[in-house]
């Protein structure tokens, strides 16, 4: 298992930094399976690699 790790955004809101909340996701596939769009491959939405950077959604959360 993979440990948790949070980012926050401007506002302070915490945000995991998986998948799920990284910009290089890809949301038209199954939802128990992303494609990640700078590496081209399948991953599971709590994936989490070197170059996750947090979404532009999830950047304006709180403002």
């Amino acid at each position: 298992m993979e440990q948790i790790i949070y980012s926050d955004n401007p506002q302070g809101f915490r945000v995991k930094k998986c998948c799920m909340a990284c910009r290089y996701k890809d949301l038209t596939r199954a939802k128990s399976l992303r494609r990640c769009t700078k590496h081209g491959y399948d991953v599971n939405p709590y994936h989490t690699c070197k170059d996750w950077e947090m979404s532009e959604v999830l950047k304006k959360v709180g403002a």
